[in-house]
């Protein structure tokens, strides 16, 4: 609506902001809806969770102009992530008595098996639904078969490498783009790009740092930290994330919890023997 010189902040139709390409603020947005999340486990202010929870819809909105399906996979993978981890630590509260929250989480615990009878005359249009979304994001632009067409080079290019990569940089070349010479591509995923230019150690030590780092915050029991690490992974499966510092700051949010906590083991153990 307002023009600013020398910025261009759509491409085609997908907002893109100050980012270089729409993506980019996906998964900028991705992360911020989550981290309000974080916020709103770490205060016991009422009024700053409030704060926090206000600054939820902002992101979702980018998120959505940007147009991006990792986006949307993001946000079906985060909301039931989140729901049931939240679940799970409140059934697991060390209390002697029964909390609301804890009763609230057995009884939705105990109507868990009565939900697929109840979801019976909702399947057929749901996995109509479910089916159209996916067809509608494999056959936009033809992107399902350039993903998949980049996706087994990638692999095959690893393995020739005899899985210890290319070095950094873009070594597809199969591509769907009319320039010549024929330029070079990623991936467009996170753990096959790293096997393409990184090779398996490379991989293995992104799953280590993953799953280090999602278990530092789960026992924190910092619900909203494990589920931003876990949901960028799956951002992931369509682009390469580890370049962006929004990455990097949720593995770092989630190992600072992950350290406050043990510092609290350690302090009352200390207490103890004194």
């Amino acid at each position: 609506m307002i023009d600013i010189a020398g910025t261009d902040p759509y491409e085609w139709d997908r907002l893109r902001g100050w980012s270089e390409n729409s993506n980019a603020l996906a998964l900028i947005s991705a992360a911020l809806v989550v981290v309000p999340l974080y916020l709103v486990e770490s205060t016991d202010s009422t009024a700053e969770r409030i704060i926090a929870l206000a600054l939820i819809p902002l992101p979702i909105s980018v998120g959505f102009l940007t147009k991006s399906d990792a986006f949307t996979l993001f946000l079906l993978t985060a909301g039931p992530l989140f729901a049931g981890l939240k679940l799970w630590s409140w059934l697991r509260l060390p209390r002697p008595d029964l909390p609301l929250r804890t009763a609230a989480a057995w009884l939705v615990l105990l109507a868990l098996p009565l939900l697929p009878i109840a979801a019976i005359p909702f399947a057929s249009s749901a996995a109509t639904s479910a089916e159209r979304f996916v067809e509608n994001m494999y056959e936009d632009n033809d992107q399902g078969e350039d993903r998949l067409r980049l996706w087994n080079e990638a692999f095959s290019r690893g393995m020739d490498a005899a899985m210890l990569g290319l070095g950094p940089g873009a070594h597809i070349i199969s591509g769907k783009f009319k320039r010549q010479p024929p330029p070079n591509f990623e991936a467009h995923n996170t753990v096959l790009d790293l096997f393409t230019q990184g090779g398996a150690l490379i991989v293995a030590l992104f799953f280590w740092l993953v799953a280090a780092g999602f278990f530092a915050a789960g026992r924190a029991g910092q619900t909203a930290l494990a589920t931003l690490l876990f949901s960028l992974v799956v951002f992931g499966l369509f682009h390469l994330i580890v370049r962006h510092p929004i990455f990097w700051f949720g593995i770092a949010l989630c190992f600072a919890a992950g350290d406050v906590t043990n510092r609290k083991v350690a302090l009352r153990r200390s207490y103890r023997r004194v």
